[in-house]
């Protein structure tokens, strides 16, 4: 995948999703838990969200941002107000912005030890620490044919009704105005 300019990267993790794909698929979305990418393809990557606050209202932009998960719109909402510092979110954003492809395993390769509650931006979750498939050779893997696996990735990140209400305030812009007005309730 060096040589194809849509692949950005290569993760080691992946979600339960089912058994009808082939060995690796692909996916617009990033995901820092065993990845891989080429110096060349990750130094243009400014680290910022550029773009995001005059997009994050248009209806066309949250479509795209929804075909890799409901959660992403949340976490860019609370990466531009400084409330986390997600780099995953940043990658995200720049992927869409720059039609560019992660290419996924069919099942995860990684165990992922932080949602045992010792995790930096993460607390309990029993969902995620799955064990790793022990596949380790003769891998097929396709070439990118351009088609992403948006199906599976829209049902595996969807949002909670609590998120569905944030993602409604962020997408009709309140979600500042309503900061605002409880600092100053606050003080």
């Amino acid at each position: 995948y060096k040589n194809d300019p849509r692949i950005i990267s290569i993760s080691g993790y992946s979600p339960i999703l089912s058994d009808d794909i082939s060995d690796v698929y692909f996916t617009q979305r990033f995901n820092g838990w065993g990845f891989a990418t080429w110096r060349e393809k990750f130094n243009p990557f400014d680290f910022s969200i550029t773009g995001f606050e005059k997009n994050k209202t248009k209806l066309e932009f949250i479509k795209k941002i929804d075909t890799i998960g409901k959660d992403v719109l949340i976490m860019l909402e609370l990466v531009s107000i400084g409330a986390i510092d997600a780099l995953d979110a940043k990658i995200m954003l720049y992927q869409i912005n720059n039609n560019l492809t992660t290419v996924y395993p069919k099942k995860t390769l990684v165990h992922n030890i932080g949602f045992d509650g010792s995790g930096v931006h993460c607390g309990v979750a029993d969902n995620i620490n799955i064990q790793p498939w022990k596949k380790s050779e003769n891998f097929f893997l396709k070439k990118f044919n351009g088609k992403h696996n948006k199906k599976e990735f829209k049902k595996y990140y969807g949002v909670s009704l609590t998120m569905s209400f944030y993602r409604l305030l962020i997408c009709l812009d309140w979600y500042e105005s309503l900061r605002i007005v409880k600092r100053k309730l606050i003080k």
